[in-house]
């Protein structure tokens, strides 16, 4: 009896944990229009290769990957919350006054990370340094 009450607390908590959080693959064809369109005009030169939905609870977060090795993270109203590149991110994505600060104390690095945190943004640098602007893209700090 105490092996099938563990075997039953294992197969709950297993089923439970499903319910939580979830990943699965969607048809490249499903994607929304809006992230479809936003990848148009800001990664032009490349294509789709894989939609990952991740839910947890009620939110859900669609992971694009493109052939160029991109990742771009939007959130369930589509809106882009976070970007990992190998490259320098596109300079039309971010605001002007994140760019110039990256290259007036950066000049020989290029932004390959960007994400949408609680207090504002964060942006990574090709040399691990990480920076951090309010929503207005005014800076607040750096760490290395």
């Amino acid at each position: 009896m105490k092996h099938f009450k563990s075997c039953i607390f294992i197969l709950l908590t297993f089923c439970i944990s499903n319910l939580f959080a979830q990943d699965k693959y969607i048809p490249i064809s499903q994607t929304p229009e809006q992230i479809k369109t936003y990848i148009k005009n800001h990664f032009p030169a490349t294509t789709i290769s894989s939609v990952k939905k991740e839910k947890e609870l009620l939110n859900y977060e669609l992971e694009v990957k493109l052939n160029d090795s991109t990742k771009l993270t939007f959130n369930k109203d589509n809106a882009l919350i976070e970007i990992e590149s190998k490259k320098a991110i596109p300079e039309k994505i971010l605001t002007d006054t994140i760019y110039t600060i990256v290259k007036e104390n950066y000049p020989n690095n290029k932004i390959v990370g960007w994400e949408k945190t609680k207090l504002g943004q964060k942006v990574e640098l090709d040399n691990d340094v990480e920076l951090y602007f309010d929503d207005n893209g005014n800076f607040i700090r750096t760490e290395h």
